[in-house]
């Protein structure tokens, strides 16, 4: 009887000694998600908490329709300082107010080879599915409206995600956090293109993720303004004129050549002149973030 209950003893020993390994397991692993939630709220700080907000725009007539080689904007040329290239088949428009728009040269964003490619190996076929459709929506204007709209949430909530919910969570405040926009985010609609303007009011800039409404041809344009708030209705405007006059856009290398052809004819054009102006920018053509 002895040995029995000596048995039973340290049955119930090893398996008192499991379930605490086991508390401890699951505690250590909820302190690390902790962790790293509260690392990605830290990090993405106010950014995570700003509500888009919709708007359409309007082209206003008025303005006077300038290539750019790729496209068309309308600008009344009398405010019109002057017009130069930047990073080869970039632009830069400064105009008599002291705003500046800076065009940065078109894409068409990444291709699905390249989201794909980071996809991890030994998934089932419907997480593979799964994942193969978050991360090609980062590629495009209603992708990218969803990420905007993500919004911290609960511990409780979190949790209750399952591992592929919590990946797809944690990459959208990511991205939803790497460009500042303390301002807000407006998402908007225009005639021919549609997009997202990041307002950053900390230092008076508009950045601005332009997407074609027709083709896939993609855009970051930045507007640098003394106060956002007294001329920022005018950059919608003159935004809202932009029509791409192509839907797919040629090699690095014909882009080129048709920005210059186009712009040096301009009568406000000026030659680069880096130790000139400090605003200007030359090499490789930034990320959002950078801008």
């Amino acid at each position: 009887m002895d040995l029995i209950k000596r048995k039973k003893g340290k049955i119930l020993a090893i398996v008192i000694i499991a379930l605490l390994a086991i508390i401890g397991v699951v505690l250590l692993w909820i302190r690390i998600m902790v962790n790293r939630y509260n690392k990605v709220l830290q990090a993405g700080g106010r950014n995570l908490y700003v509500v888009p907000v919709e708007e359409t725009w309007e082209n206003i007539p008025g303005g006077e329709e300038i290539s750019l080689g790729y496209a068309v904007i309308s600008i009344d040329p009398n405010e019109i300082e002057s017009i130069r290239r930047i990073f080869s088949a970039g632009a830069l428009i400064k105009l008599k107010s002291d705003a500046q728009y800076m065009f940065i040269p078109p894409n068409v964003g990444f291709s699905k080879e390249e989201l794909l490619s980071s996809i991890p190996h030994g998934l089932s076929e419907n997480d593979r599915q799964m994942v193969e459709k978050e991360f090609l929506k980062y590629n495009t204007f209603e992708g990218k409206k969803e990420i905007y709209f993500t919004q911290p949430v609960t511990f409780r909530q979190f949790f209750r995600m399952d591992s592929l919910e919590r990946v797809f969570y944690y990459g959208n405040l990511v991205i939803k956090s790497a460009i500042p926009h303390e301002g807000g985010i407006i998402i908007f609609e225009a005639p021919n293109i549609k997009g997202f303007m990041h307002r950053r009011t900390k230092n008076a800039l508009l950045v601005c993720e332009i997407f074609s409404n027709k083709g896939e041809i993609q855009q970051a344009i930045s507007v640098n303004l003394r106060v956002i708030e007294e001329e920022e209705e005018k950059v919608k405007s003159i935004l809202a004129s932009l029509r791409y006059t192509m839907d797919e856009l040629p090699s690095e290398e014909e882009l080129e050549g048709m920005v210059k052809e186009a712009i040096e004819k301009l009568p406000w054009y000026v030659e680069e002149d880096k130790d000139k102006d400090k605003n200007d920018r030359v090499g490789q053509s930034p990320t959002l973030q950078e801008i």
